[in-house]
């Protein structure tokens, strides 16, 4: 079955601009289509600060999240207008992210959240015995 991480991500995404539902759960992640359509899925801050944040809680691979990025420049839309040149900045070095002139550090990531709007704060989490 999926992971939680999954679902999360596909909640977020829309359809466009056809059936207005969220992506299929039956593909993998790092290629949202509409199930309906088969179309590519609109890419906003809110989807890529998930995944960064997936990535951070360690539920998502850095390999994943390189694959992930590389592929939203294949043939999803990122949106508003607004937002597309900064996400364009962050989705290419996050894409490269897995090569040593590139590297995804702790600093890289709080800006790359902090420009997505995202705050963030690191806290010790308990593991239940």
């Amino acid at each position: 079955m999926y992971d939680d991480t999954f679902l999360k991500l596909r909640t977020s995404l829309t359809c466009r601009p056809r059936c207005g539902k969220t992506a299929c759960l039956g593909r993998d992640v790092s290629r949202p289509y509409c199930s309906v359509w088969g179309e590519a899925m609109t890419i906003t801050r809110d989807v890529v600060s998930n995944q960064l944040l997936a990535y951070l809680n360690g539920q998502l691979s850095l390999a994943a999240l390189v694959n992930w990025a590389e592929n939203t420049f294949i043939d999803d839309v990122l949106a508003p207008e607004s937002d597309v040149d900064m996400l364009n900045d962050v989705l290419s070095y996050l894409a490269t992210a897995d090569t040593a002139q590139f590297p995804l550090t702790w600093a890289i990531c709080a800006e790359f959240l902090q420009k997505l709007g995202v705050q963030v704060q690191v806290v010790r989490v308990q593991e239940s015995a």
